[in-house]
Order: C-alpha cells, then sequence, then structure tokens
C-alpha cells in the first residue's frame, strides 16, 4: 500500500509538471476563473488549483526524500520526481505547503535524532526548540510573511475565521450540516461584517465544526488521535526503525499543520482530502500489523 501510494504521488507530481509547462493553458492558472484572477501564471497542474498542487507536491517531496536516504528507490527516479515536486511546491506559491513540508522534515529529523543523541542532549534541543517556537514568532511573524510574500491575516482567512466563530455558535452541537459550512448563514454574515462572498472559512477544522458541530469534529479526531498515538509508540518506543511508520507520522502531522489554513484537508471527496486521510489509515494499518507480530511471537515463545 505504501509503494503504491509512493507511486502514484510521484506520478501525479510528475505529470503535472509536464502539463504546466508543456500545457500551460491547462497547466497554470489562467488569470480568467472567476475568483482566482489573483492566481494568474500559478501552477496547478492536472489538479484545479495551486492549494491542491501544493500539498501533493509537497507530501511527494518528503516521500522521496526519505525514499533516497533509505536508498529504497532508484537514484534516476528519485531525483527526477524530487525536482518535479520542488518545481510544482514553489511555482504553484502554496505557502501552506512549503510550511507543511519545512514541519515534516523537521520532524522527521527530530524522530532521528532522538536515536543518536543522549537523553540528556535530547531534552536540551527539545526545550531550545519549544522556547524558540514560543517566544521567538510574535516578535518576527510580520517579516516572517513577507519573506512568504503574505499578510499576517493569511490572505483575509482571518477575518473569514472570525465569522465561522459567529456562526459556530448558532448551532453548536451538531452544526448547520454535512457540505453547508459555506452556506446562507456564513456568506450573509461574510458579506455584512467584510463584504465577502466565500465558500467557507478556509479551515480544515472550522469547516468540521461548522459543518458537524462538536459532535463531528470528536467523532473525526478521536481516530485520527488514536491513529497519531499509534504511530508515535512505534517510532519512540522502540528504537527500531520503522520507515514506513516514521513517514506516515510525520506526513499525518503535516496534515494537521495543513488544516489549518486548508478547508479540503479532511474531505473524503478531494484528492487532496483522500490523500491525507489515507496516511492515518497507515497508521492504523501498521499498528494492527504490529500487533499481529507481538501476538505470533508470544505464541512462538509459549508454544
Amino acid at each position: 500500500m505504501f509503494k503504491l501510494l509512493c507511486l502514484l504521488c510521484g506520478a501525479s507530481i510528475f505529470l503535472s509538471t509536464v502539463v504546466a509547462i508543456l500545457v500551460p493553458s491547462l497547466g497554470r492558472h489562467s488569470g480568467l476563473e472567476i475568483v482566482q484572477y489573483s492566481h494568474a501564471g500559478r501552477w496547478k497542474g492536472i489538479f484545479t488549483h495551486k492549494n491542491t498542487l501544493g500539498p501533493w507536491a509537497a507530501i511527494c517531496l518528503f516521500l522521496y526524500t526519505v525514499l533516497l536516504l533509505d536508498r529504497s528507490v532508484s537514484i534516476v527516479l528519485g531525483f527526477t520526481v524530487l525536482a518535479c515536486s520542488a518545481l510544482c511546491l514553489l511555482l504553484s506559491e502554496s505557502v501552506t505547503s512549503i510550511v507543511m513540508f519545512i514541519f515534516m522534515i523537521s520532524f522527521y529529523l527530530f524522530l532521528n535524532l532522538r536515536r543518536i543523541a543522549t537523553p540528556e542532549l535530547f531534552l536540551v534541543m527539545v526545550t531550545s526548540v519549544l522556547i524558540f517556537a514560543v517566544l521567538i514568532p510574535p516578535f518576527v511573524s510580520d517579516d516572517l510573511f513577507q519573506i512568504f510574500g503574505r499578510s499576517s491575516d493569511l490572505t483575509g482567512r482571518t477575518d473569514l475565521w472570525s465569522v465561522a466563530i459567529d456562526v459556530f455558535y448558532e448551532a453548536p452541537f451538531l452544526g448547520q450540516g454535512y457540505g453547508l459550512a459555506g452556506g446562507k448563514i456564513f456568506n450573509g454574515l461574510a458579506l455584512a461584517l467584510i463584504s465577502a462572498s466565500t465558500t467557507g472559512p478556509d479551515s480544515g477544522y472550522l469547516i468540521t465544526i461548522l459543518e458537524t458541530g462538536i459532535i463531528g469534529i470528536v467523532l473525526l479526531f478521536t481516530p485520527i488521535i488514536y491513529c497519531i498515538s499509534c504511530g508515535f509508540r512505534q517510532c519512540t518506543l522502540s528504537f527500531k526503525r520503522n520507515n514506513v511508520t516514521q513517514a506516515a507520522l510525520c506526513i499525518a502531522l503535516g496534515v494537521l499543520v495543513l488544516a489549518f489554513t486548508e478547508g479540503t484537508a479532511f474531505g473524503p471527496t478531494s484528492s487532496m482530502g483522500s490523500l491525507c486521510l489515507t496516511w492515518f489509515v497507515i497508521l492504523l494499518v501498521a499498528q494492527v500489523e504490529s500487533e499481529k507480530r507481538k501476538r505470533a511471537h508470544y505464541k512462538e515463545q509459549n508454544a
């Protein structure tokens, strides 16, 4: 399953690169779209939007980096896909996807540093990172956004999020109904408060809680948290390296980062949502396989 997914990601990104270069009228935003005129020239590949290509490229870039480091893929194939992924990620100009990739590769290094560092050094590193993450960003957040060519309001998303919070209180427990995050109530308030019409609040978390309420988000995140905890147990309680679980855990956590500003991260009806949710399934399958091996080993010892 993992190998097939890697091949699917690689093929999708390679085709996206070819289409964007050879058939730009299809592979790039033309500027003629109704609400996407500001994205003219940005790559979207074989997908419908740059913010779909971006996460695919980020995941593929991370995957093939790990595969090359582990020598699990041929050098020619690996570097070809890496080059295509980097082009798609940068030329789609999806900032959230770039942040997602940085997070995934950082967490992967974090997991592997734990294996070679002494407990004392590892504790110092973790503490330093946490202090940096809490104290530094508030002082440099505007400068960081400017590096990516974005404003601190996340391209107007923060205004939409404030509207979403108001809509949430209309039906906090069961929500507005599946697929209705950008419905009449939300659009009415968005027009009244910020003079904008939109399809939703551009956040997977807010869309989930608006559509299904507190009950829905609890039902969604209970299995997600379980899958992540399974991944953590396999990656941290054992010093035996498991490349598939490590990669799946890093991507699953990256999806949680992506969902802050991408509404379809948890949507099973979209290509991006299906790709994102698959990594939680891989973690669950890895846990089931691990339990089977443990039971088989236990039976052998007691035979």
